[in-house]
């Protein structure tokens, strides 16, 4: 085979091999519609995302292999759907304002959440850029899952909620706890720390960036490097009338 020839081929390949991004041939709305899907790929996002804040919580304390670091949590919102935050800059805290229009860029998108951190930037949106999160969207951002429906969800979910405790089985280095709801039960693995110590039968614990696992055939919330629980003490009753 012939030098040219060869080439021929090799170019024919290489054409091949690299589809366009869009074809020529493509109806509009479906030009639209893998816009849309390489605009919401996991990884990396440099442009900007106008969001409204829902909810910013306290800044914590976490251990890492070079030391304690501190982040918060946020839940931010657009017009379509909201998104859990990290937050590893701490003083972006002043950004994350309840009903606030911020614009995020330079953040890292990943399944169920997204990651702001030193090399991100967070703007106040000008005064007339607005964001108009329907009530729906706010309602199902703060609730607490159903236990029916967390399990149908794929591993990996990641889950905020206040459940009830119906059981607490202390071991070496973690901390079992029986949750429940009227539609089922589940077990939720905590790290071994003060707060989840502190925590009783009856008591009511607010979870935050836990990661639905499983332990053999059992579905369970297992806590993470940057999850968070506060224990909700449940009332005494007053035997006293």
């Amino acid at each position: 085979m012939s030098p040219a020839a060869s080439a021929a081929i090799r170019n024919d390949v290489a054409k091949q091999r690299a589809a366009p991004k869009v074809s020529p041939h493509v109806k509009p709305e479906q030009k639209q519609m893998v816009v849309q899907q390489e605009s919401i790929r996991e990884g990396f996002q440099k442009g900007c995302l106008p969001v409204m804040v829902l909810k910013a919580m306290k800044p914590f304390t976490f251990e890492t292999q070079e030391g304690k670091q501190e982040m918060f949590h946020a839940t931010v919102a657009t017009e379509k759907e909201f998104f859990l935050v990290k937050v590893f800059n701490t003083l972006l805290k002043d950004k994350f304002i309840p009903k606030r229009i911020i614009i995020i860029s330079r953040y890292y998108r990943h399944s169920g959440f997204l990651e702001v951190n030193s090399t991100s930037r967070v703007l106040d949106a000008e005064s007339d850029q607005k964001v108009n999160v329907p009530l729906n969207i706010i309602r199902k951002a703060g609730e607490t899952p159903k236990i029916s429906t967390l399990q149908t969800q794929p591993l990996g979910t990641i889950v905020n909620g206040l459940f009830v405790v119906q059981k607490v089985t202390e071991k070496k280095k973690n901390v079992l706890f029986d949750l429940s709801d009227n539609t089922g039960k589940m077990e939720v693995l905590v790290i071994r720390n003060e707060d989840a110590m502190k925590c009783k039968e009856g008591d009511k614990v607010r979870l935050t960036f836990f990661t639905l696992s499983k332990n053999g055939e059992k579905l369970q919330l297992t806590s993470g490097v940057h999850s968070t629980i506060k224990v909700i003490k449940a009332k005494k009753k007053n035997r006293e009338k």
